[in-house]
């Protein structure tokens, strides 16, 4: 499969480049109510999805 930023259709599609995520697939990783188990991981991840909101929001203005 390739890298989402070469399967690109058109030279004016907006890819955010930064920051990437990779996120290991651990048995911890969720607990038994289906939230992230560790703090640090939900802190980690609900940045990201912050600054992904933040790109999203300048790029449809």
């Amino acid at each position: 499969m390739r890298h989402a930023n070469e399967a690109q259709l058109s030279e004016l599609d907006e890819t955010m480049g930064q920051p990437e995520a990779f996120i290991q697939a651990k048995a911890d990783l969720f607990d038994a109510a289906g939230n992230i188990g560790s703090p640090d991981t939900r802190k980690f991840l609900q940045g990201w999805m912050d600054r992904y909101a933040a790109w999203v929001v300048s790029h449809t203005a």
